[in-house]
């Protein structure tokens, strides 16, 4: 039972790590097309529904993509891209690092230093995700203006980070204690 269990937990990280890159790598190409040519961004994002719904999304950074004539604001939508990228990328690396703890609990106990890292560094991507909307969305609303984006920030990511990091702390005192009775025998 466990192990059906830990092999869709596998795959549904991986297919999570996968899916977390290949936005990363779209929105990377919403913000090369964004500044280089414009024209071509309705080949890789539905233009016509932005500038229609207007906000755009990613993890708690929100912004509003057309500008007060109903035009799609390039400079908002280049910014955006970029944060998105970063947040993409770090929400990839969590999953990734999800799918390694899942992987070594077949083999290793949970207290290895392997998994210890791993915990530390989803923990430290958690926090990472809602502070780089929060930058984001500030320098958008710096740049382009009070109309671009409301400067918030989800505190769900930094609560679930700290979590993490403190049941890491756990984690550190159990491979000790590991260490330590096998010491004793």
């Amino acid at each position: 039972m466990m192990k059906g269990i830990n092999t869709s937990a596998k795959i549904m990280m991986k297919i999570l790590e996968v899916g977390h890159w290949v936005a990363a790598g779209l929105m990377a190409a919403v913000a090369v097309l964004s500044v280089a040519a414009p024209q071509y961004l309705k080949y890789v994002m539905d233009v016509e529904s932005l500038k229609a719904e207007q906000d755009i999304s990613a993890y708690g950074l929100q912004v509003t993509a057309a500008n007060a004539a109903g035009e799609l604001s390039y400079p908002t939508l280049l910014l955006f891209a970029i944060g998105a990228v970063v947040i993409f990328v770090l929400m990839a690396l969590v999953f990734r690092n999800l799918h390694g703890i899942i992987q070594n609990a077949e083999t290793t106990t949970p207290f290895s230093a392997g998994n210890i890292r791993r915990l530390k560094k989803v923990g430290i991507y958690s926090i990472l995700v809602p502070l780089t909307g929060f930058a984001v969305s500030a320098i958008i609303r710096l740049v382009v203006g009070t109309d671009g984006a409301e400067v918030s920030m989800d505190l769900s990511g930094v609560i679930m980070g700290t979590i993490v990091l403190c049941l890491t702390q756990y984690f550190i005192h159990g491979a000790e204690l590991e260490k330590d009775v096998d010491g004793l025998l």
